[in-house]
């Protein structure tokens, strides 16, 4: 089983890598698009394997706890890619984001330590509910700010040109903000009726999730108001990926903020 975890991770980090240097090696727009696809794909069914081979492990599956190899992240992002491939006009931005999968699957290599570990989703189903639909959420905001940031040093490159609420931009916003709301609701519902025995503490977890509900919040009001222009979007879309980068894999870490 710890063999083929690994190798499983490992394919995973690979197939990532040929679809986004694919992004930029192959100029055809139609090839370019196939070929990603094909990779992005098979990098969902990839994880989609290792998702069964988590339920299967149960408590004695070969990996450690800490953010389980990343991967509903690389998932979630793989299928927003997916979704929003034709909308990608331009090779910068399906490599931006094409590269955030490529970050995440190595970074999840990092939680291979292959220590039999009691998994959260064995102990507490809310606490999973919340993960995952975090996680999504994240997703949602990586693949905004990657093409944002191509957006910004290009304008009008990097997707398709469509209404201020109906481009991949706001979509990725809106969902985002969505999933992120419903991890909220989870969240709270999960310190109630576990040790914490509330709602709401003032801690440093909860008071950065509030600020990130509004920060978000105030950035779809954005795209509602006629005179914002669309560089504030764009530049305030990837600030809050850099602001969450930082808290949840840097600070976090740094800190061991709970």
């Amino acid at each position: 089983m710890k063999t083929f975890v690994i190798t499983v991770l490992w394919l995973r980090l690979a197939l990532a890598c040929a679809g986004c240097f694919s992004a930029i090696i192959i100029r055809r727009e139609d090839r370019r698009r196939a070929t990603a696809a094909t990779f992005l794909s098979a990098v969902v069914a990839v994880s989609l394997l290792f998702l069964v081979l988590f339920i299967r492990g149960g408590s004695s599956f070969p990996f450690n706890q800490s953010y389980d190899g990343f991967f509903v992240y690389t998932l979630a992002l793989s299928v927003i890619i997916l979704l929003n491939l034709k909308k990608l006009v331009s090779r910068p931005a399906l490599f931006m984001a094409s590269a955030l999968v490529v970050a995440y699957s190595a970074a999840g290599m990092h939680g291979a330590k292959l220590e039999p570990v009691v998994k959260m989703s064995n102990q507490i189903p809310l606490a999973t509910i919340f993960v995952v639909l975090r996680d999504m959420a994240v997703a949602c905001f990586a693949f905004l700010a990657a093409v944002a940031a191509v957006e910004l040093v290009r304008p009008g490159t990097a997707v398709e040109q469509e209404t201020r609420t109906s481009d991949p931009l706001y979509s990725a916003a809106l969902w985002g903000f969505v999933f992120f709301s419903f991890c909220q609701l989870f969240g709270s519902m999960w310190t109630a009726t576990s040790g914490w025995g509330d709602i709401w503490l003032w801690k440093q977890s909860f008071l950065f999730s509030a600020i990130v509900w509004i920060y978000y919040a105030g950035l779809l009001h954005l795209r509602h108001i006629p005179k914002w222009p669309d560089k504030a979007f764009l530049a305030l879309s990837v600030f809050g990926y850099l602001m969450q980068l930082f808290y949840l894999h840097i600070y976090y870490f740094l800190f061991h903020i709970k």
